[in-house]
């Protein structure tokens, strides 16, 4: 009798752990909150920076898993498709929270609520980034180095 109740609180313990369903961290969480960003639930949804772009609507507080090579400068912490797209902001996605040095430049999964926020060129940041500049922004959740 005490093995299958052991079973489920496992089970119910790993699936509470899963990084393909939305989790937050109570640090990352004060963070967003002082961007006033949106909450979701449920599974990341893989796509693509590419994808998010064409599609706002489709992916608009949604929670998402896209990969890319991430940059952090001056007025810039965004994830881009490739590393040479870096100085292209259209082709890449702001970034709230994440900012970790030690990954820039490098192929990194991230996931987080995509929001792009008003476009109305003066009202956009943070979503849009430094002068509102990019398509949107990723509140980020996560973010990690792919293996290559």
């Amino acid at each position: 009798m005490l093995r299958p109740v052991i079973s489920v609180v496992l089970v119910a313990l790993l699936a509470g752990c899963d990084p393909e369903r939305v989790h937050v961290d109570d640090e990352v969480r004060g963070y967003l909150a002082i961007f006033d960003c949106p909450q979701a639930s449920g599974a990341y949804i893989p796509t693509t920076i590419e994808e998010v772009i064409a599609e706002p609507g489709r992916f608009q507080e949604k929670p998402i898993k896209v990969s890319g090579f991430y940059h952090v400068s001056f007025e810039n912490s965004a994830i881009y498709p490739t590393a040479s797209s870096v100085e292209d902001f259209a082709s890449g996605l702001w970034m709230l929270v994440g900012l970790d040095d030690g990954l820039m430049g490098k192929r990194v999964t991230v996931r987080g609520i995509y929001d792009p926020g008003r476009n109305d060129g003066q009202h956009q940041w943070p979503r849009g980034g430094h002068l509102g500049q990019w398509p949107g922004a990723i509140c980020v959740h996560s973010m990690e180095a792919v293996d290559e």
